[in-house]
């Protein structure tokens, strides 16, 4: 976005929730989530997250991709959980995150 090939956090949230805007139902969330959680855990960690951004071919420093962890992370274990990864995509790319919001209301 800004010509140095580099997207930071902001534009990739932006991309991410410019795909989920027309297919945001928690169903259609849970099945990108899936596809973040290759080892099937329940939780996307920094590893799951690097080979999604590698196969879109984005460049993205590990820093870059621990601190879009850590924006997304509630419980701070660092990794993404179900429910952090449904807030995040259903923020709509408004930065930054509400960590006192809640999504108890769509389930």
């Amino acid at each position: 976005k800004g010509g140095d090939d580099v997207v930071d956090y902001d534009e990739f949230l932006q991309v991410m929730s410019v795909k989920m805007a027309t297919r945001d139902s928690r169903g259609e969330i849970s099945k990108v989530f899936r596809l973040f959680d290759e080892d099937q855990t329940g939780r996307i960690s920094f590893d799951n997250l690097k080979r999604v951004i590698e196969m879109v071919g984005e460049s993205i420093s590990d820093t870059e991709i621990a601190e879009m962890i850590s924006e997304a992370d509630r419980d701070a274990d660092g990794e993404i959980g179900e429910a952090d990864f449904y807030r995040v995509m259903k923020h709509k790319g408004s930065i930054p995150l509400d960590v006192s919001s809640s999504d108890e209301d769509d389930q």
